[in-house]
């Protein structure tokens, strides 16, 4: 009788790592990512690569704890995926279980597949909610231009934005309720046609 294998996940702990590494992981209850918390705030940010010194020189935390609980990365496939298939969320996700070792190439293919998926559903593209986006990231997943944005925002029909420093951000749970709510081609076309242009903004990103 032929019977059906199963393949089940390593099972990684948190209090394995190092306690100064451990100290500053946050276990989302919802998809079990492994949250960084930054020093710098908004702490708890899920889009935002997490780092830590070890070794005496900066490392992306994601590819420490894999190093330390999954063991090293192959030399034929060294770019580690966060794999939103296998349920991650977050950038900032350090649990080896949602890291897959790929080749640049299939970092790279994975990345233009993820990215136009996400234009395709931009409300599935931002569905993390509490976490803050510039308005850079907004026009990357939505498509609209940083000048759309703001003539929208002048018009009062753009989405709920304030400054933080010297960046103006959203959150993200806020920018998906104004594309559920203006989700309509006829209203979108009508605010694509701003009465005053608006200016030809820069932003980088949130730091």
């Amino acid at each position: 009788m032929n019977t059906l294998r199963v393949e089940v996940p390593p099972s990684y702990r948190v209090e394995d790592l190092p306690a100064e590494i451990a100290s500053r992981i946050a276990v989302n209850p919802v998809t079990g990512c492994w949250e960084w918390q930054h020093k710098r705030p908004p702490h708890s940010d899920p889009g935002r690569y997490g780092w830590v010194v070890r070794d005496a020189r900066p490392q992306h935390v994601f590819r420490v704890t894999y190093v330390l609980l999954a063991g090293p990365i192959p030399d034929d496939r060294p770019h580690l995926d966060h794999v939103y298939d296998w349920g991650c969320r977050a950038r900032s996700c350090c649990w080896p279980t949602h890291l897959d070792p790929v080749t640049p190439g299939e970092n790279q293919r994975r990345g233009r597949l993820s990215d136009a998926k996400h234009r395709r559903d931009p409300v599935a593209a931002m569905a993390d909610p509490g976490d803050l986006v510039d308005l850079k990231e907004i026009t990357k997943i939505t498509g609209y231009s940083l000048t759309t944005l703001y003539a929208w925002r002048r018009q009062g029909a753009g989405p709920p934005t304030f400054l933080a420093g010297r960046h103006r951000v959203a959150r993200r749970g806020d920018v998906v309720a104004w594309l559920t709510r203006y989700d309509d081609e006829h209203l979108i076309r009508r605010l694509s046609q701003p009465a005053i242009p608006g200016p030809a903004i820069r932003l980088s990103l949130i730091p």
